[in-house]
C-alpha cells in the first residue's frame, strides 16, 4: 500500500507518466458563468431596487426606520445567498428555492416602498 502512494508522488523516481494524445473529436461546451444565471440576473436587479429603496430621501423625511431595517435585513440575507451560490458555482434544487423565497420577499418589500411610500 504504501509503494502505492510513494509511486504516485509527483516526485517519485518510480511514477508512471502517462501520455496525454489530445483528441480533436471532443467538442467544446461553452458553459454560462452563475452570474448570468436568470435567477441571479433578476434578485441582483431587485437588490439594486432595495439599495435605492434604502437611499431614498422620502425615508429618511419620513423616518421610516422599522421598513429601512426590515429592507436592511432581507436585502443583507439576499446578497448572502448570491454570494453563496455564486461561490458554490452551481444553483441546485436548495439554492434555487432559498433565491426564489428570498427574491419574492425583496419584491414584496420593494412594492411596499414603492406603493405606499412612492419610492421608486
Amino acid at each position: 500500500m504504501l509503494q502505492i502512494l510513494y509511486n504516485n508522488i509527483p516526485s517519485s523516481p518510480f511514477r508512471n507518466e502517462i501520455d496525454v494524445i489530445p483528441n480533436d473529436n471532443i467538442t467544446k461546451t461553452e458553459y454560462v458563468t452563475i452570474n448570468e444565471h436568470p435567477l441571479i440576473k433578476d434578485m441582483n436587479k431587485e437588490i439594486s431596487k432595495a439599495k435605492e429603496n434604502i437611499e431614498n430621501p422620502i425615508m429618511y423625511h419620513k423616518k421610516m426606520t422599522n421598513i429601512k431595517n426590515l429592507i436592511r435585513g432581507v436585502l443583507n440575507r439576499c446578497i448572502f445567498i448570491v454570494q453563496q451560490i455564486i461561490k458554490l458555482g452551481e444553483l441546485n434544487g436548495e439554492n434555487e428555492k432559498d433565491l426564489i423565497i428570498m427574491m419574492e420577499s425583496l419584491k414584496k418589500l420593494n412594492k411596499i416602498c414603492y406603493d405606499i411610500y412612492g419610492c421608486k
